[in-house]
C-alpha cells in the first residue's frame, strides 16, 4: 500500500466527521424516513490489487439527506469494502461503515453485506454485473455525539426508484 493511499485511508473518517452541515433540525430519534438526495451525491471507486473484484475494493461517497418536503437535514458519508468475490465476481460479502450528519449530532452505523450483485442504489461502475437485486440493508447505530451519544438501533435502507430512502428505528438517550 502506498504512503499516498494510507494517508487518504487513514483521513477519511475525519474529513467526514468534521464536514459543516448547515441545514434544518429533523428528529431522528422519532421514527423518521429520509431521502438520499442523488442531485448532489458523489462516488469514488478504489480498484486495489488485481484488475477486477478482490478483496479490499472500495466504494466511498457522500450526499445530502432530505426530509419528506425535500429540505435538506443532513449528510451522509460512507465508506464500503469488498470481503470475499467468488468465481466471476457475481457474489460477495463486504462491510461497510457510515455516518449521518445532523446539526444537532453525528450518528455511528456499521452494516455486513452478504448478497449477489452491485450494492443497493446503483451498479458498481469498475466491475459492472447483471444479477438479482439485493435484498434491503440494515445498518446498526454504534453511537454518536451530541444529541445522539449513546445511540443505538437500526436504520434500513430501501431503493426507491429514483434513489435510496433510510427509515430510523433509533433508541435515543
Amino acid at each position: 500500500m502506498s504512503k499516498r493511499w494510507f494517508f487518504a485511508w487513514a483521513l477519511l473518517p475525519a474529513i467526514f466527521i468534521n464536514a459543516d452541515v448547515a441545514v434544518a433540525e429533523v428528529d431522528v430519534c422519532d421514527g423518521v424516513r429520509l431521502l438520499m438526495d442523488t442531485s448532489d451525491r458523489q462516488l469514488s471507486y478504489v480498484d486495489v490489487g488485481e484488475k477486477g473484484p478482490s478483496t479490499g475494493d472500495m466504494r466511498i461517497g457522500k450526499a445530502s439527506l432530505l426530509d419528506s418536503s425535500g429540505e435538506k437535514v443532513g449528510e451522509t458519508f460512507f465508506r464500503v469494502m469488498l470481503l470475499h468475490p467468488e468465481e466471476g465476481g457475481d457474489s460477495f460479502s463486504s462491510a461497510g461503515t457510515q455516518y449521518f450528519h445532523f446539526p444537532q449530532g453525528k450518528i455511528h452505523l456499521e452494516v455486513l453485506i452478504n448478497q449477489y450483485g452491485p450494492d443497493v442504489d446503483d451498479v458498481d461502475t469498475i466491475h459492472p454485473r447483471s444479477v438479482p437485486e439485493p435484498p434491503p440493508l440494515q445498518l446498526v447505530a454504534l453511537g454518536g455525539s451530541g444529541q445522539f451519544e449513546g445511540v443505538g438501533g437500526i436504520v434500513s435502507m430501501e431503493k426507491l426508484e429514483n434513489g435510496l430512502a433510510y427509515n430510523f428505528d433509533l433508541n435515543c438517550p
